[in-house]
């Protein structure tokens, strides 16, 4: 049932008491004043202010740069601090005033030390900011606005020139309590070196290279950087390929421990496994693999260096305690809701017709959820919408040598079975399953475990099949291609597609009943666990295989501009148009709201170009021969407020 959400239903009852006062004590989070703000303010999310600590200042193992170095470097081409709170604040973080409990220093929120080091926790990409007529609105766990590339760029410039300029090097030096002597300034040059080294191969591997187009503000390639650094650092592939050409915006994290699927791609299931909890510390194993694929992508550190016993751990850096916690913290979260004293009431006559909008054209994609119940589930929507593919088709396709890692074992997850299938990794490896085997044995740690115990955490992708009018929705893995095509891929489950019909997936063993009119050939496997699906040529259509994203439900979307995956959209105004119709070129930087269009106003040093490569494109998700007028886009506009 669709609801008016303004008005907010009845908490079903649960074990902790929700938090629905905002603002009950915002100086409570220690947020440091902003020029151009008078108020900072955050909504009613059932976080409490220590809540809110925790998730900006629990470590999760990511190691950027030493601790004493970030806090006493200068800016590259000034003596300010480089984390001063007006430079953080430039870059789209937010800045926080010292607090005894867990932030002693005022790191920026999502800035924490990590044993000697600083690094990043989830909230430094997933916290939002909204500024309207002088007052900053706090989204916890909406997508950042930052600019991490541009932080990372110009904290490797801020050590390059430190290390260069001798006067900058010797405040630095005195700063960070080097001895004079020669001895201790040349170690600790020798040591910066290295540091920096560490900091430019990441740069190198992970952003935009010369000539090719920024990512701006709120993107990153997050799936590129996690298979760069899988097939680099922890397979030791120096010369591994790798791309930048797939940013997208940081996804906004409520109701994520509730969804059955995460990523934009929906590869990664959020298992629960009874089995595994005495080997991982909890039965939440899907969400506890991809946190740590996570903290591979943000500078954390893995041992895979080490002779593995065939079912044995790799010591790392990532602090598994915490990312449990923090994901229970993530599990209490609600989306946040439109402020009407300060955005304007909502019209609930324009509301209404906006919802009858809503069900002709849009829920069948994005299901109505209650944001308030402790029960709330909610299960991916998978649709081919013709929204821009990259990020999607490099996640199923990039391949590697596998290194050190060849001939080591990966627990193969069969989807709807307890027990895994093991495998040795074959000289040439999808990354995605590098990704899963590193990612098993971080789950699996310093324990050495029996090679039949569940470890039901890995990668699998969505790709819809196509032939002519038939069309079906498939899970896979293995996936081989040739000239660019999809040509065969192991099928752990798979659903027919239907217009009007949310697909229901059914194990792969069954592929081979329900192949239709396609020109498909099936594979059983012996054990009935998944069937081999490969496109064979001939007579007729081609069988083609697009790769879509995940539907979310809608709930707080009038926080979550720019939109679709990639951020291509700049406000919700522009995304119910036609996609020929849609602006392909905007400014982003500024924080400023419009609540008429629901997105950011046009402003800003950034300029995003939808055309300036594939990864960009704004195409896609409309609404087959519907053209929505200026007057229903505002009905539809006025609905989704009050989600």
């Amino acid at each position: 049932m669709l609801v008016l959400s303004a008005a907010a239903a009845a908490l079903v009852s649960c074990d902790r008491k929700p938090v629905t006062d905002p603002n009950a004590n915002v100086k409570g989070r220690n947020f440091a004043p902003v020029p151009g703000i008078s108020e900072i303010r955050v909504l009613a999310q059932n976080w409490s202010d220590a809540d809110a600590r925790n998730w900006y200042d629990t470590t999760q193992g990511s190691r950027m740069v030493p601790y004493g170095w970030f806090l006493k470097l200068e800016q590259a081409n000034s003596e300010t601090a480089f984390r001063d709170a007006a430079n953080m604040a430039r870059l789209g973080y937010v800045p926080r005033l010292p607090d005894k409990l867990s932030n002693p220093d005022g790191l920026p929120v999502g800035f924490v030390r990590d044993a000697n080091h600083v690094g990043l926790t989830c909230a430094a990409c997933h916290t939002g900011q909204i500024n309207y007529k002088g007052k900053q609105w706090i989204i916890d766990g909406g997508q950042t606005m930052a600019d991490a590339a541009g932080m990372l760029q110009e904290l490797l410039a801020s050590l390059e020139k430190t290390l260069a300029d001798e006067a900058k090097f010797k405040r630095f030096a005195a700063a960070v309590g080097t001895a004079d002597n020669e001895p201790s300034r040349i170690s600790l040059r020798d040591e910066m070196t290295k540091v920096i080294a560490e900091r430019k191969g990441y740069n190198t591997r992970n952003l935009p290279g010369h000539g090719q187009p920024g990512f701006g503000p709120g993107r990153i390639d997050a799936f590129g950087a996690i298979f760069n650094e899988v097939a680099v650092r922890f397979a030791q592939v120096a010369d591994a390929p790798t791309k930048m050409d797939a940013p997208v915006s940081y996804p906004f994290l409520w109701d994520t421990p509730q969804h059955d699927r995460v990523q934009w791609n929906g590869s990664a299931a959020n298992t629960e496994s009874p089995l595994a909890e005495h080997i991982t510390g909890t039965r939440k194993v899907g969400a506890l693999g991809r946190n740590i694929g996570e903290v591979i992508g943000v500078f954390g550190d893995v041992d895979t260096t080490m002779k593995e016993i065939p079912f044995g751990g790799y010591a790392a850096s990532v602090n598994k305690p915490n990312l449990i916690t923090l994901e229970q913290i993530l599990s209490q979260l609600w989306s946040p809701q439109w402020p009407e004293a300060e955005f304007g009431k909502i019209d609930t006559a324009r509301a209404a017709r906006g919802r009858a909008l809503f069900a002709e054209h849009c829920v069948s994609c994005h299901l109505d959820i209650n944001r308030m119940d402790p029960t709330r589930k909610v299960i991916a929507q998978m649709h081919d919408t013709g929204t821009d593919q990259t990020m999607a088709a490099n996640a199923v396709s990039r391949k590697s040598r596998s290194g050190i890692l060849e001939g080591r074992i990966l627990l193969d997850d069969r989807e709807g079975s307890p027990i895994p299938e093991p495998r040795k990794l074959e000289p040439i490896e999808q990354v995605s399953d590098l990704l899963s085997h590193v990612g098993q044995r971080v789950l699996i740690g310093s324990k050495t475990v029996p090679d039949d115990t569940p470890m039901p955490f890995g990668y699998t992708f969505h790709a819809v099949l196509t032939q002519g009018d038939e069309k079906m929705s498939v899970r896979l893995s293995q996936p081989k291609f040739a000239n660019g095509r999809l040509a065969t891929a192991k099928v752990v489950a798979h659903a027919s597609l239907k217009k009007g019909k949310t697909p229901v997936f059914s194990p792969g063993a069954d592929l081979d009943k329900i192949g239709g009119g396609m020109k498909l050939k099936f594979s059983r496997a012996a054990d009935a666990s998944h069937s081999t699906v490969q496109m064979i040529g001939g007579p007729g259509p081609e069988v083609t295989a697009t790769f879509p994203y995940k539907a979310r439900p809608l709930n707080g979307v009038w926080a979550t501009a720019p939109y679709l995956h990639n951020g291509s959209v700049l406000n919700m105004d522009d995304l119910l148009k036609p996609a020929s119709q849609r602006m392909t070129s905007f400014h982003l930087g500024s924080r400023e709201f419009d609540p008429v269009k629901m997105g950011y106003v046009d402003a800003g040093d950034f300029t995003f170009d939808t055309t300036a490569q594939p990864g960009n494109s704004n195409a896609g998700h409309e609404y087959g021969s519907k053209v929505f007028i200026d007057t229903e886009r505002a009905e539809l506009i006025e609905y989704l407020k009050t989600l």
